[in-house]
């Protein structure tokens, strides 16, 4: 499970639940979840690859398709850099 904030034009809420496969560093990363905006909450599918070092580096690179309402939706990237506890 994730949750955080991102940023398009202002802080948007994100929580999402992600599943991993792979190997002791890298990984194929699927998640679902939502991102929340001031009146509205937009799905999201994410598929992408994900680095988690033994130290606890954590870098992703992911495409992610948002759905804007139930006929449109819009291919956003990511790419977030952390550390893993």
């Amino acid at each position: 499970m994730r949750g955080g904030l991102a940023y398009y034009e202002e802080l948007l809420l994100v929580a999402e639940l992600d599943f991993l496969v792979g190997g002791r560093k890298h990984f194929f990363e699927l998640g679902f979840g939502t991102t929340f905006h001031v009146d509205r909450a937009f799905p999201l599918i994410r598929a992408g690859y994900r680095y988690q070092g033994m130290k606890g580096l954590l870098i992703r690179v992911t495409p992610q398709l948002l759905i804007d309402d139930v006929d449109h939706g819009f291919l956003w990237g990511g790419l977030s850099a952390g550390y893993a506890f």
